[in-house]
């Protein structure tokens, strides 16, 4: 398993929603913003090279958004 840690920079308030961790276009794990961070762990990602981007979904105040790729071997 991987743990993968997700903030979200801030303008003065504390961003909701959810993060999404995309190993391509398949979801690697998801998790709930609390106080504008949180972490993934997971199990779904087989050995070999990765390209994963984190994917936030937004809230009422803030756009969907997504992180620059960053490719990895597990």
């Amino acid at each position: 398993m991987r743990a993968i840690s997700a903030r979200s920079a801030s303008d003065g308030s504390i961003p909701t929603g959810t993060v999404t961790l995309l190993d391509g276009a398949v979801s690697a794990g998801t998790c709930s913003l609390s106080s504008g961070g949180c972490t993934i762990t997971t199990s779904a990602l087989s050995g070999g090279t990765h390209t994963l981007v984190a994917r936030y979904g937004g809230d009422a105040n803030r756009l969907t958004a997504d992180s620059a790729a960053l490719t990895r071997s597990v």
